[in-house]
């Protein structure tokens, strides 16, 4: 199951971080509002579920297992949460509020690049994990 999770969040940060984050470079104003506002809702429907089973499951299996793997993967996880929610959402809820500056969905994408390797990391290292049972 973790398999499937973290091939889903993989798939999906790397769509987010080569597609839709650079096309909010090319909308602006009461559009990019618009959008954003509606983006932000859809995308939760998706991410906030596949994150917490992430948890949760990595948790699981770290409990259960012990295993140094499921630890680092852990730590990844952590990296993940910690950039959504201390960088990331601020970021979102500046352009849900029209308060973003011209540099704000340049951070957004920047700051999105450790999400992304984070992810990609627990979904090989969880690969490695089910290769080797």
């Amino acid at each position: 199951m973790t398999l499937l999770v973290d091939c889903g969040l993989f798939i999906l940060i790397w769509m987010v971080q080569i597609i839709v984050y650079p096309a909010f470079l090319y909308t602006r104003g009461s559009q990019l509002i618009q959008w954003h506002k509606k983006y932000k809702g859809r995308i939760f429907v998706f991410v906030f579920p596949l994150m917490t089973a992430q948890l949760l499951g990595h948790l699981s299996l770290f409990w259960l297992g012990n295993s140094q793997l499921h630890l680092i993967c852990l730590l990844f996880i952590a990296i993940s949460w910690i950039v959504t929610f201390y960088k990331e959402v601020p970021l979102h809820n500046l352009i849900s509020m029209d308060q973003y500056q011209p540099g704000t969905i340049r951070d957004l994408i920047n700051w999105n690049y450790p999400r992304s390797f984070a992810w990609t990391i627990v979904f090989i290292l969880n690969l490695i994990i089910y290769s080797s049972k």
